[in-house]
């Protein structure tokens, strides 16, 4: 297996725009699983997951609390 890049070093912005697709897609994937009440397969570490909508859930509630609320001016 190749050693992984850091996709911002990539001169192709192309390729970046890429990335920043399958971030979204990564994430509406995970907002029709939770809607659908169905599990969400993942690849981790080369394995097949099953994740379960309700641990989507709490996934989400995680990332909330560490976002800090965006100041308003």
């Amino acid at each position: 297996m190749k050693e992984p890049i850091d996709i911002n070093t990539v001169d192709n912005q192309f390729v970046r725009d890429s990335y920043t697709a399958l971030v979204r897609a990564s994430q509406i994937a995970r907002d029709i699983a939770i809607q659908s009440n169905t599990c969400l397969i993942v690849r981790r570490n080369g394995k097949l997951v099953k994740i379960p909508p309700e641990e989507l859930i709490a996934e989400r509630k995680r990332q909330k609390t560490m976002v800090p609320d965006a100041e308003v001016s």
